[in-house]
């Protein structure tokens, strides 16, 4: 295999920089040119775990469980495995902090607060309307059986105590059930300063408060699980969400001999959209990868600082990861954020594991599966369809089990605005790039992310490999950027797979033009030499 570096000689193309407006006018900008070149060295392994998803006790877990035959719905639990889902988190983001989960099993069960019922958050007084746990650990554990997929467990670290922590975990092995992971908390560190989720039950705690309640959940896990994975709440200490600045290094110095891994949810961009308007908000996501690399490696860098001899060894999970800021974040544009996120997980080392946030719920979401019906109920009358996102995390989850290869891009850069919680963004690469190869198998795939909102790119690749043939090309590509996928239109945004005839290698190398908003993969065969 080949490890020259191209270096391309000039880039006359103009930059793709934000617009004020969505002016056709301001839409005409010449096709940037860039290079990429497959590098030899192996700079990670893809992860199953990192094809993860978050599910709910609520509405029967985004009503996949279906109450009247006391099992998951043969179609959503199809669509679940079609999808490339590997593990599934539970019971799900904030509502987990107020749920106790011995309330939930047997016959007769106690309604939990529902941090996001009837109209929230307009309606302060609606919050926390308790609802009924028909989705409880039990019927958590027949979905992933039937599923044939692992589970993240996430402790009450909210309204419950440490012992009642531990006895989940023991409960979990006492009935057969390996979860892979137990998040003690969700997002301790986000509430606060006055405002909680639900009024009248808090869920936030100080850096010191949560240090005693993990030490306390680990310590009795310890005495009957000593093999069981407990991972403690983190977040960058420049993210805009933290609201105790003291956070990453109060629990990093007194835990990282304790944690098996720190769960970080710096993985969205860009939370909301605002008032900006749909070119701005959509340069943002397509910037956003560039953002959460540096969330990641700060992450790393304060594992470090304050943990020197612990830090360095823990790994870290990203627990609630992909586009976020309706309503573009179900568009072909928060497919291709969604993807760029993908890539920087993946050639990450330290990154063990990920869950995407949420799996399947009503359209007003970032979802992986659409379920609903013509007015958006989840039931009856319901459709369930690919969403852009579905197709792009499950052309990534093939790559399951592949080196990941170190891919250096010369590229034209953009600018993005701020918008949401996401600070602007300069020289953020025009094109992004990933290569997965499967070595016994001579496989190779190249993943390209055009990010051009107005033309078409030209792009010169050198796989490194002498042999490489292209036998496959798949397309993920809309007219409209902000095309979508919904309960009327199921197919607006498809895959285009067929052949690659037309894409000749010569010596490893081939030249193309991305069409505009676009993820391309192509897939190689014979690639030794």
């Amino acid at each position: 295999m080949k490890t020259v570096v191209f270096t391309l000689g000039a880039l006359l193309a103009t930059m793709m920089t934000g617009s004020n407006t969505d002016s056709a006018d301001e839409a005409s900008v010449k096709s940037p040119e860039a290079a990429i070149v497959v590098r030899s060295n192996v700079v990670n392994a893809v992860r199953s775990d990192i094809f993860g998803g978050n599910i709910t006790w609520i509405d029967y877990g985004y009503n996949i469980w279906d109450a009247k035959t006391n099992r998951p719905d043969p179609a959503i639990l199809q669509k679940l495995k079609d999808t490339g889902i590997t593990n599934l988190r539970y019971p799900g983001g904030c509502e987990g902090d107020y749920f106790h989960w011995a309330q939930a099993i047997g016959d007769s069960r106690t309604p939990q607060p529902h941090p996001f019922s009837h109209e929230w958050p307009t309606r302060d007084t609606e919050r926390g309307v308790p609802y009924y746990p028909y989705f409880g650990p039990d019927e958590f554990s027949e979905l992933c059986k039937a599923a044939d997929i692992t589970a993240t467990i996430q402790l009450n670290a909210g309204t419950g105590a440490p012992q009642e922590a531990a006895d989940y975990v023991r409960y979990c092995i006492d009935h057969g059930f390996q979860a892979a992971f137990f998040d003690v908390g969700n997002e301790p560190h986000l509430a606060g300063n006055g405002w909680e989720l639900v009024p009248n039950i808090p869920i936030v705690k100080t850096p010191e408060e949560y240090v005693a309640f993990f030490n306390g959940c680990w310590s009795a896990v310890q005495s009957f699980a000593p093999q069981a994975k407990l991972g403690a709440v983190g977040l960058p200490t420049s993210h805009p969400l933290l609201r105790h600045s003291t956070w990453q290094q109060v629990v990093i110095s007194q835990l990282a001999d304790k944690m098996a891994y720190l769960d970080v949810h710096c993985g969205y961009a860009p939370y909301f959209k605002g008032e900006a308007n749909d070119r701005d908000a959509a340069l943002a996501f397509l910037a956003a990868s560039k953002q959460i690399r540096a969330y990641i490696e700060e992450v790393k860098q304060e594992l470090a600082r304050y943990a020197p001899s612990a830090g360095p060894k823990v790994n870290i999970h990203i627990t609630e990861y992909g586009p976020l800021g309706w309503p573009i974040d179900r568009t072909i544009v928060g497919g291709l954020c969604l993807a760029g996120i993908l890539q920087e997980l993946l050639c990450e080392p330290r990154i063990t594991a990920a869950n995407h946030l949420p799996t399947l719920n009503t359209p007003k979401s970032p979802t992986l599966i659409g379920v609903c019906d013509e007015n958006f109920a989840p039931i009856p009358g319901r459709r369930i369809w690919d969403n852009v996102a579905t197709y792009v995390f499950r052309l990534y989850a093939e790559m399951i089990g592949r080196d990941v290869l170190d891919v250096h891009v010369e590229s034209a850069t953009f600018d993005s605005p701020a918008v949401g919680l996401t600070p602007a963004q300069t020289g953020a690469p025009l094109v992004a790039a990933a290569a997965y190869h499967d070595a016994p198998k001579g496989y190779l795939s190249v993943f390209l992310i055009n990010r051009n909102l107005d033309a078409p790119l030209s792009i010169s690749v050198d796989t490194g490999f002498v042999r490489a043939k292209a036998v496959r090309e798949t397309i993920i590509k809309a007219d409209d950027y902000l095309a979508f996928n919904d309960w009327g239109h199921p197919r607006m945004v498809i895959p285009e797979t067929n052949g690659a005839a037309d894409i000749e290698v010569k010596s490893g190398v081939f030249h193309m033009t991305l069409a505009k908003h676009s993820l391309t993969r192509i897939d190689f065969t014979s690639a030794h030499g």
